[in-house]
């Protein structure tokens, strides 16, 4: 039809144009709109017509009528294309073969003028996105309609658009936490609407396994299960029936699902349920704890290859994608290195070390899977022991793995820690972080960038349940879908901002209960000389109310902040947050200590680490203690290396007081240091040793501490102090993370 040659030559351009002044709040933004004077009047007279029976068109439009008839409380039906006949009020699905070369098989044309809507795409993927597009033209109620319409006024425009990348994915860790089947269902219609293609769910874990196999009934049967802290059980898995009808669900809403199959670390609930699989073949438990854990699949026996077959075996005829991911992660290599038949087949094979030897097991199922015309995904780690073909790798420890994966002709799916970990808080991940996130690293050339498939945002659910899961997508997968949608170059902040502010209403109709897009309280605290320190707060995102205590100064009423504040003494200070219908009970502390040494000269022997430099170099003499979270960003952290620092006071004072703070998490690898040493002197050359203090607190406390090593001695002249923290180097033996590089985390030096 000649009406549609028009529409294809703008794909050559890149820009909005109005009519009326008032573009729509589309998310993600189409790669183009041009607004057009009139509007469309939806009726219950109004046509809905489709050019062909096949290819799924058929499907999709009559789920569109479904939820059309819902909201008007009509019963129209969907009609064939009758050439030669006029039609008016009309909206017409038609797909044109023609447009793939231009469009691709996701993208659309929408023409709506004041007789007709028409979605005209190369497949009825396409005619399915023009429509969620089209749904975000009505009012926010048409989500969850509770009120019955019987028109619907619609603006005339052409919209022309085409996702950016093939890959457009969530990452859903269901075995930290489960997700029960109506929670899974909830995100795969967001997904969809928002224009996301994958669901990548996560389904075995040291936690537990969720999926059941029923050649290994105790998978689930033991599996499923863990007991916790508290002595209570925690349980949940999908039967093969649930997932079926997710699977089903997810593929008319044109969301592809990837499950994920851990190997072959994090698999201590699959060894718990049959100890045979692992080196030592001992009972384990299943891990009530978060971490990585040195028990994994047995390379050296042959029974592990063929339990991981019967088991994909099973996945396969459940998943009809062609993708199944193999996870591949964080796999410590103790058990290998001390394991009689891994060391024989290493030595069979002719291998190095135990890096090579999973490069040899991803391998193997590598091969096994491509029999049945599967691909597998494997995070970064699955190349450090050297380069895999035919794989696609997830790239999470930044960008280097698709840097690596597209320069040896494999494709990649990025996920940073850096921009798409959404169990991180906004603190981490701001929504304007989220929609920073550029997927196409500028290592790659042309052809090689061709190799990255798109990305995926990861929620990770150690300390997500289904309660708050929301507040920690939502806003930030807008973000993430406008990332990998919407043209680049198009792509602005501040526009995207005015949209996001219209679909919180759409968001509350979906059942979201959407969290903060940034930091909801921001401490300003800096010391100033003889005076105090002054304290500021202020907010990330506006209209959020900002409510404070000081703990110790007998006032333990929360106020609201107005001013800020100056105060000469250490104290503790208390904020929260109220903004809309955003329920925040966090609170946000802050500990503040008076001494000699704040602001005053730092230097460090050695660097702290990047992912955890505090303030920075004056980050130990600031005055802020840290949190028991040591994330908070108030803790520095040196992986396998002494903390050695020297605080230069500036002037020589007597001293009679120092202490030196710091956090063992030992799941997460942090220890206390073995020992710590104080020094002092009066040149900066020659030091006095004050005391050396070993550590006597146990390293095998699995619960998150925070000590203070403090000595007091008689009055003593000094200028400059030197604090070393001796590291212990890297995880002992009896650690589940045994030989890997092991952390000191130090908060404040407090001379007095």
């Amino acid at each position: 039809m000649k009406r549609y040659y028009f529409v294809i030559i703008l794909l050559t351009f890149s820009y909005y144009a109005s009519a009326t002044g008032k573009v729509p709040s589309i998310i993600p933004l189409p790669s183009k709109i041009i607004m057009k004077e009139g509007t469309f009047n939806i009726t219950p007279k109004t046509l809905i017509v489709i050019d062909d029976q096949t290819n799924g068109l058929i499907e999709v439009a009559h789920v569109f009528i479904a939820k059309l008839n819902s909201l008007m409380g009509t019963a129209s039906e969907v009609l064939t294309f009758e050439a030669g006949r006029k039609y008016t009020n009309v909206i017409i699905f038609e797909t044109k073969a023609v447009l793939f070369d231009s469009l691709g098989e996701e993208g659309y044309i929408m023409d709506i003028t004041t007789k007709q809507l028409i979605i005209t795409a190369a497949s009825s993927k396409g005619i399915f996105y023009g429509l969620q597009s089209l749904w975000q033209l009505f009012p926010a109620n048409i989500i969850n309609p509770k009120l019955i319409s019987k028109s619907y006024i619609l603006p005339c425009l052409t919209i022309v658009d085409k996702p950016r990348f093939p890959w457009r994915g969530m990452l859903l860790d269901c075995c930290r936490h489960f997700m029960p089947k109506e929670v899974v269902l909830k995100y795969i219609d967001a997904l969809s609407f928002y224009k996301m293609n994958r669901l990548h769910w996560h389904l075995t874990e040291d936690q537990a396994w969720r999926i059941e196999i029923k050649q290994y009934p105790n998978l689930t049967a033991f599996g499923s299960k863990r007991i916790e802290e508290d002595s209570s059980e925690y349980k949940g898995f999908y039967s093969q029936e649930d997932i079926k009808e997710i699977v089903a669900y997810a593929a008319i809403r044109n969301i592809s699902i990837v499950p994920e199959i851990e190997m072959p670390g994090h698999a201590v609930a699959a060894i718990a349920s049959y100890p045979y699989l692992s080196c030592t073949q001992e009972q384990l438990t299943i891990e009530p704890k978060w971490g990585v854990f040195k028990d994994v699949y047995c390379a050296g026996n042959d029974s592990v290859f063929q339990f991981l077959e019967n088991v994909l075996n099973e996945v396969m005829t459940l998943f009809p994608f062609e993708y199944i991911h193999i996870g591949g992660d964080e796999v410590p290599k103790y058990r290998w290195d001390n394991c009689p038949k891994c060391t024989t087949l290493r030595n069979t094979l002719g291998l190095d070390n135990s890096d090579q030897l999973q490069q040899y097991f991803i391998n193997r199922i590598n091969n096994f899977l491509k029999k049945s015309q599967k691909k597998i995904i494997g995070w970064d780690e699955i190349l450090d022991g050297g380069n895999l073909s035919n794989v696609t790798i997830q790239s999470w420890r930044g960008m280097e793995g698709a840097v690596k994966a597209a320069k040896t002709g494999n494709d990649a799916i990025v996920s940073p820690t850096s921009h798409a970990y959404f169990d991180a808080g906004v603190q981490a991940i701001s929504l304007a972080k989220a929609y920073s996130f550029e997927p196409l690293p500028s290592e790659l050339s042309g052809d090689e960038k061709k190799h990255v498939l798109g990305g995926e945002c990861n929620i990770w659910t150690e300390r997500i349940t289904p309660a708050n899961i929301d507040n920690m997508v939502f806003p930030r997968l807008l973000a993430m879908a406008e990332v990998l949608w919407s043209p680049k170059e198009q792509r602005n902040y501040v526009g995207f901002k005015k949209r996001v502010d219209k679909h919180y209403d759409i968001l509350k109709q979906m059942r979201i209960n959407y969290g903060f897009e940034d930091v909801p309280v921001v401490f300003n605290i800096h010391y100033v000389e003889n005076k105090g320190f002054n304290i500021k707060l202020s907010s990330g995102q506006q209209g959020i109310k900002l409510f404070f205590s000081i703990e110790n100064m007998n006032n333990k009423e929360y106020k609201p902040y107005t001013v800020p504040l100056t105060i000469n003494s250490s104290f503790t200070i208390k904020a929260k947050a109220n903004y809309k219908s955003v329920a925040d009970t966090t609170l946000y502390i802050r500990k503040l200590v008076l001494h000699k040494a704040l602001n005053k000269g730092m230097t460090l022997a050695n660097p702290y680490s990047p992912n955890y430099e505090a303030a920075g170099n004056y980050a130990l003499i600031d005055g802020l203690k840290g949190t028991a979270n040591y994330r908070d960003g108030l803790w520095q952290g040196f992986q396998k290396q002494n903390m050695e620092a020297v605080v230069d006071l500036k002037k020589i004072m007597q001293v009679q007081f120092i202490s030196a703070g710091f956090l063992q998490s030992a799941p997460s690898w942090i220890f206390y240091p073995e020992w710590v040493e104080f020094s002092g002197s009066v040149d900066g050359v020659i030091y006095t040793q004050i005391s050396k203090i070993e550590n006597t607190i146990t390293m095998k406390s699995e619960n998150t501490q925070i000590h203070d090593v403090e000595t007091t001695f008689t009055p003593v002249p000094f200028r400059y102090i030197k604090v070393v923290a001796k590291n212990v180097g890297v995880c002992p033996p009896w650690h589940n993370g045994a030989g890997g590089e092991a952390w000191v985390f130090a908060d404040e030096i407090i001379v007095k």
